[in-house]
């Protein structure tokens, strides 16, 4: 429970999908849980998730867009990076070709 506590007092942004949650920290980490069926989480697998998980992400992040099974995120730095299902080249990245980690958009 103080973990959470913690968390919560250093959280500057709350992101709720009909799915998942996602909390920015004050120092732009990004933390996450619940369905995951596409990897809309950014974890690296398809496990849901019922506590919160830091995302491994190298850069601060700004804000996510979170959808049912996708999610966009935007860094500090201008970076946008996407995840999730992809089944119909949804994440912008020139295929359709599911992803489970945040891949950036380079195009």
């Amino acid at each position: 429970m103080e973990v959470f506590l913690r968390l919560a007092l250093e959280t500057t942004i709350a992101i709720k999908s009909s799915t998942a949650t996602f909390l920015i920290a004050e120092t732009g980490a990004l933390y996450t849980c619940g369905y995951n069926y596409s990897g809309q989480l950014g974890l690296g697998d398809r496990s849901h998730r019922s506590t919160l998980q830091k995302v491994p992400l190298a850069e601060s992040v700004k804000t996510v867009v979170a959808g049912d099974t996708s999610t966009f995120v935007l860094t500090v730095n201008g970076s946008l990076y996407v995840c999730g299902d992809n089944n119909f080249g949804q994440l912008g990245l020139g295929d359709e070709v599911i992803r489970s980690i945040f891949t950036p958009v380079t195009h």
